[in-house]
């Protein structure tokens, strides 16, 4: 359990910035040390803010309802071939990229495939920025592959970061304890 959430929410703040300084075209024009270190940076900081969200939504008391529910836009790719520890690299005949679907996501789901991720890489504008990323967990890598966006993950990160419960409630009921969390709307 989490006792306080504001330095959580304040590391989440540390690693969007990691994301946005590292995510950008100048450390991947060349393949160097500089653009195996800006990777590696910028991995842990979408791994770690997935697991600050993931423990703050697990908490039940600390994020409002919205953010609970905070739902992400991701595309979709069939899986063509097995994956597992050892084969979980992304190819031209991996994946059915003709063809992809568009779906909302809860968060929340996005940031388990991360945290479980058997595949994980980066995608890259023309000028070499990140673009986003794709991510498959243990038990649907056989399956499907999420592509998200930097720019969706970024947005996601500052909702949960700013979010801030301005009414809480909590009702026992025979299946368990029903919270309600609403979030100060004047934070906008």
């Amino acid at each position: 359990m989490i006792f306080e959430s504001g330095p959580w929410k304040e590391d989440l703040l540390s690693y969007r910035d990691k994301i946005i300084e590292y995510g950008s075209s100048k450390y991947f024009q060349n393949d160097d040390d500089d653009s195996d270190n800006a990777y590696s940076i910028l991995e842990k900081s979408i791994f770690y803010s997935a697991f600050v969200i993931r423990k703050l939504v697990d908490c039940k008391t600390k994020l409002s309802d919205e953010a609970d529910c905070y739902a992400l836009k991701v595309e979709i790719f069939e899986s063509k071939k097995y994956f597992d520890n050892m084969h979980h690299w992304i190819s031209e005949d991996s994946h059915n990229w003709e063809s992809s679907r568009r779906q909302t996501k809860q968060g929340t789901d996005v940031c388990n495939r991360l945290i479980h991720s058997v595949i994980f890489e980066l995608t890259y504008n023309d000028d070499k920025s990140i673009e986003g990323f794709c991510v498959s967990s243990d038990e649907n890598c056989d399956k499907c592959l999420y592509h998200v966006t930097m720019k969706d993950w970024l947005n996601y990160i500052d909702f949960i970061s700013s979010d801030d419960i301005s009414e809480f409630s909590a009702e026992r009921t025979e299946k368990g304890i029903k919270y309600k969390k609403v979030r100060n709307k004047n934070l906008y």
